[in-house]
């Protein structure tokens, strides 16, 4: 019975440092396990400003596009003139 739980020790003991190891290795620590919901708040909001961001650039590529456009047929305009 003592060698039996002496045995289960021994195998946990393994387990916890092999579980260890990978958080280690992989950049796991035991507050970012603690802190779950922070790190998923601070998740959905680098995706809204992210979002925000793309739409920001989308508004400036239609406006540049626009602006494009708008010289071309000014070169074109000022070509059949002359």
């Amino acid at each position: 019975m003592i060698r039996e739980r002496k045995k289960k020790s021994i195998d946990i003991l393994k387990k916890i440092s092999t579980m260890s190891f990978f958080s280690k290795r992989f950049g796991f620590s035991k507050k970012a396990q603690k802190g779950s919901t922070s790190s998923t708040s601070q998740t959905s909001e680098a995706i809204l400003k992210l979002k925000d961001s793309e739409e920001i650039l989308t508004k400036k590529q239609e406006f540049l596009e626009s602006k494009v456009q708008q010289v071309k047929e000014n070169m074109k305009s000022f070509l059949e003139d002359n």
